[in-house]
């Protein structure tokens, strides 16, 4: 089978701008080309909804769409390792979202579906379950929340 010949693209970037793409470039010990080529393979491999979502979120903070990406995995890979840390053992929950059907990886809108509906039913359970402890309607802080899902994903793995 023959190879595909490599086609060159264009764009324009600012003077400074283009220093910083080399200089990240180096700094990982790419070319500038192979750095960018991998950033849209990142890109493209992000569900339409998923971009949706970072975007509404970016807009609300007043913040770029790469650095709402960058603290949201930054801290699932946090609580990952300070779970690890602290019970000396991976999470149950931990890579949960490495699923297969037969031999192929479930990605994208599929993965994020599924993932939704186990979240939701998670959420939904927990919720049942205070309100009839209490009998009342359950609020939480956000960190409260955090505190309640987690331990449920693990008692459900």
């Amino acid at each position: 089978m023959k190879k595909e010949k490599d086609l060159p693209i264009s764009f324009r970037l600012s003077p400074m701008r283009k220093r910083l793409l080399e200089m990240a470039a180096k700094a990982e010990d790419l070319s500038t080309s192979k750095l960018i080529e991998e950033a849209l393979s990142l890109r493209l491999a992000m569900p339409r909804g998923f971009i949706d979502e970072i975007q509404k979120i970016a807009v609300d903070m007043h913040l770029p769409m790469a650095t709402i990406i960058v603290h949201k995995v930054l801290k699932q890979v946090a609580w990952e390792f300070a779970w690890l840390k602290v019970f000396g053992r991976p999470a149950p929950s931990q890579n949960s979202e490495f699923r297969f059907e037969g031999n192929k990886l479930i990605t994208g809108d599929d993965l994020a579906e599924q993932l939704l509906q186990e979240f939701e039913t998670i959420l939904s359970q927990a919720k049942s379950k205070l309100q009839l402890k209490t009998g009342e309607a359950v609020h939480f802080s956000g960190k409260e929340i955090e505190t309640v899902l987690e331990g449920l994903q693990c008692a459900s793995h």
